[in-house]
């Protein structure tokens, strides 16, 4: 599957897509399911294909 847009996408974007706040999604970051790409100090963004990948359901989300 080709991945269409942009291949980092920042945390209210990332957030939207899986339908989560950006505190959920910092805490999948905390928990080791995401791992954020550090673009410019203090600015994060997070890899399309990780995020696509737990849409999918390819990767599960463990409650917290």
């Amino acid at each position: 599957m080709a991945t269409s847009g942009p291949l980092l996408m920042g945390m209210t974007a990332s957030a939207k897509l899986l339908g989560v706040s950006r505190a959920t999604l910092w805490r999948m970051i905390k928990g080791g399911l995401l791992q954020k790409i550090e673009v410019l100090p203090g600015s994060f963004r997070l890899r399309r294909a990780d995020l696509e990948s737990i849409a999918a359901g390819r990767r599960k989300i463990e409650s917290q």
